[in-house]
């Protein structure tokens, strides 16, 4: 009866598996480079910019002149608001819907809309609040200026909103690359499973061994290497001319009766039918129990080094 292999479950499973992980990790890294870490990032600059202008916000300045710190609050408000498009500049609303907005009572949640996300329109509406409160006079207490005070309640809100953020490390989008890399091993362990379930390999029950790029008659197979069989499941037929050919039984399902065919046939006291070794060792002598592999035909001896599997 013919036998015929196909592919092992087991080394299927570990090429889908690889391929699975690589898209998995290929994955993740685009999400947190053009996601995760520009959010960050994101949060980290607003959020020092708005902690900045709370504390210039409770200090005390004439209407004639800017303190230190709300000069510097308040370059870095501009700043905010030139790294905007010009489109979301144009759309900026006035500053009376802007203190109407602060002091609704949906705020908290308006505000955490806004915060949280990229949205610059809005964003600007905040902007606008605490650039107004920047420049208002405050010699008295600060619940005397609605524009400070509203400007003050606004940063405070919004800094809550956002709570504790980690800023992206030196390397983040560094090491997010090693990830993305993974992606392009996806296609190639697909392929590898497509080419490795084409290939087969049959003995005919004349003998004749098919494999995937040639066919080899009976008295064409001069020998078989088993010596790495027992420690690797790997043995090569070798051919009459001293061609040798790759059989692993890792791979392919079935082909150890293959490998247990021909060698039970060139070497019949030493292999069966299943490729498992005869104990050829007298009884009652020690020595194991395994067969030791058979010496190398002429063929073998004169191939030289393995070529490539056919």
């Amino acid at each position: 009866m013919a036998i015929k292999t196909k592919i092992a479950g087991r080394y299927a499973a570990r090429i889908i598996v690889a391929a699975a992980v690589c898209a998995v990790f290929g994955l993740w890294g685009i999400y947190d480079y053009t996601i995760k870490i520009p959010r960050r990032q994101l949060l980290t600059d607003r959020l020092q910019m708005l902690e900045q202008c709370r504390e210039a916000l409770v200090t005390p300045q004439l209407r004639s002149w800017l303190a230190d710190e709300s000069k510097e609050a308040l370059e870095a408000v501009l700043l905010q608001e030139l790294t905007l498009d010009e489109s979301s500049r144009q759309e900026r609303p006035d500053l009376a819907s802007s203190l109407e907005f602060a002091s609704s009572d949906e705020i908290k949640q308006k505000l955490g809309e806004i915060v949280l996300s990229r949205d610059d329109v809005r964003w600007l509406m905040i902007l606008a609040v605490i650039e107004e409160g920047l420049k208002s006079r405050r010699d008295l207490p600060l619940q005397d200026y609605p524009p400070a005070f509203a400007a003050y309640q606004l940063t405070s809100t919004a800094i809550d909103v956002i709570g504790p953020v980690t800023a992206p490390a030196k390397y983040d989008r560094i090491m997010q690359w090693g990830f993305i890399i993974c992606l392009p091993f996806v296609p190639y362990f697909l392929w590898a499973f497509v080419v490795a379930r084409r290939r087969v390999y049959e003995l005919d029950d004349d003998n004749t061994l098919h494999m995937p790029n040639n066919a080899w008659k009976a008295d064409q197979i001069a020998d078989i290497d088993m010596s790495r069989w027992m420690a690797k499941s790997i043995a090569y037929v070798v051919h009459s001319n001293g061609t040798r050919v790759k059989l692993d039984d890792y791979k392919y399902q079935n082909l150890h009766l293959i490998i247990g065919a021909v060698a039970s046939r060139l070497y019949p006291g030493r292999w069966d039918a299943e490729a498992n070794a005869i104990d050829t060792t007298p009884p009652g002598q020690a020595g194991g129990s395994g067969a030791p592999a058979p010496a190398a035909s002429p063929a073998t001896a004169s191939s030289g080094g393995d070529p490539p599997s056919a």
